[in-house]
Order: C-alpha cells, then sequence, then structure tokens
C-alpha cells in the first residue's frame, strides 16, 4: 500500500522508536502493533484523506450492557476533541476505540503525543465499561472485522 511521504516517515520514525522490525500493512490492510503491554492496537490507512486510523478492541464480546449504540454515542462526548470515538463492531459486537490521525502538517512530536492521549483514552475507557485486558488473539480477530468495515466505509 503506497503511503504518503509524511505517512511513511511518520510511521517510519514511530518504528524506530519503538524498536519495530515490521510495520508494513498486512493483507487485511492493517499494522497491527502493541502500544501498551495490554493494549494491541491495528492501524488503517485512508490515502483519500491521508489520515492514519488506529483502531483498538476494548472488550472482544461486547458487554451486555453496552452493545446498544446510545451508550457509545453518550460516552464519546469526552473524546470526541480529539478525534477518538467508541464503536461497536457489527458482526461480533465488539467494543472497539477508533482515532483519526491526519497527517498533513503533523509532526514527529505530535503524533506520538496523539499515539499516547489514544492509549490513555483506551485505558479509560476499558476502566469506564468495566472491560478487562483483550488477549491478543481476540484482538487481531476483531481488528481484521473492524478494518472490513472501515474499508466499505471509505468506499
Amino acid at each position: 500500500m503506497p503511503l504518503s511521504p509524511q505517512a511513511r516517515a511518520l510511521l517510519d520514525a514511530m518504528a524506530r522508536d519503538h524498536g519495530l522490525r515490521a510495520h508494513d500493512f498486512d493483507r487485511d490492510g492493517l499494522i497491527p502493533i502493541r502500544l501498551d503491554p495490554d493494549l494491541d492496537v491495528g492501524f488503517a490507512w485512508d490515502a483519500a484523506t491521508d489520515s492514519l486510523y488506529v483502531m483498538a478492541v476494548i472488550a472482544a464480546d461486547g458487554l451486555p450492557d453496552h452493545r446498544d449504540p446510545a451508550w457509545a454515542f453518550r460516552h464519546n462526548r469526552g473524546l470526541a476533541a480529539r478525534r477518538t470515538r467508541i464503536a461497536i463492531e457489527p458482526a461480533t459486537g465488539a467494543l472497539t476505540l477508533v482515532r483519526d490521525i491526519p497527517f498533513a502538517g503533523v509532526a514527529y512530536w505530535q503524533f506520538a503525543e496523539m499515539l499516547d492521549a489514544f492509549v490513555g483514552d483506551a485505558r479509560t475507557v476499558r476502566k469506564q465499561c468495566g472491560a478487562i485486558p483483550v488477549p491478543a488473539a481476540a484482538t487481531a480477530g476483531t481488528l481484521e472485522e473492524l478494518s472490513q468495515h472501515f474499508v466499505m466505509m471509505r468506499v
């Protein structure tokens, strides 16, 4: 997947800082990365807007009282200013967090701060909803499902 020069430079700098050997998109259009000991994320890139979408699974099986989309709408208020939102993955009901990061004019330190804020938001949302950390195996499948919906939304 051809990235813009700005996107490639930021992802290369992030990989270098975190000691990542591979940071290319997989067959599902994701770059799966562990940003925190118990937080796996997937990066997807939107060429039309030159934006990175960061996705994390908060609760792979969803939570019974959080499957109602109105719950996500109510809890998105504090996240919206950071372009972050809670979403419910349609196929699995998984509770997820998504943030878009437009690359235009973003310096690496800003990109790093945005990713740190995303990790903080994921921890906060997990705590608010009483979710436990998601095992990596469950995260991978749900991120693939989420990326498919992301691709469908872009078309």
